[in-house]
């Protein structure tokens, strides 16, 4: 079993699994945040080692196979699984690298849309911890949980 995937179920079983479990107890508001961005980790991890430890990736376009095949990536093929997982949503960069264009995954979507959540509640949390009386209904259900 290659290095990456050993790190990616540490990263799941040890960090993320005892923190979700840890902020539902303490701090649920951003209970959601976690498990967003749980599911995310975890499609990617699906993905990953069911298809020989690589990501795969859906060629479409004027993208080839060699564009996007190196060591952490693979493009789809007749014996991939899982590819509605993989990474097949292209997006294109419309300010920077005009003409770049990034391939995504649902998990990766998830991944940023968990990470957001969690950044908006630890905001939220810390504004409303430093101007308490400004906010004292969200301060008092603070105080609740």
């Amino acid at each position: 079993m290659p290095i990456k995937i050993l790190a990616g179920l540490f990263l799941v079983l040890v960090v993320l699994l005892p923190l979700t479990i840890y902020f539902w107890k303490k701090v649920p508001i951003l209970l959601p945040g976690m498990l967003i961005l749980l599911v995310g980790i975890s499609s990617n991890m699906i993905v990953t080692c069911t298809n020989g430890y690589k990501m795969s990736v859906v060629v479409f376009g004027d993208t080839s196979d060699s564009d996007v095949t190196d060591s952490t990536h693979s493009a789809v093929g007749g014996d991939t699984r899982f590819i509605f997982l993989a990474d097949h949503i292209h997006v294109a960069s419309p300010i920077m690298n005009r003409g770049y264009t990034n391939i995504m995954s649902v998990g990766d979507i998830l991944i940023y849309m968990g990470s957001c959540i969690i950044f908006m509640y630890c905001i939220l949390l810390l504004i409303c911890h430093r101007f308490q009386n400004l906010f004292p209904k969200i301060t008092e259900m603070m105080k609740e949980s």
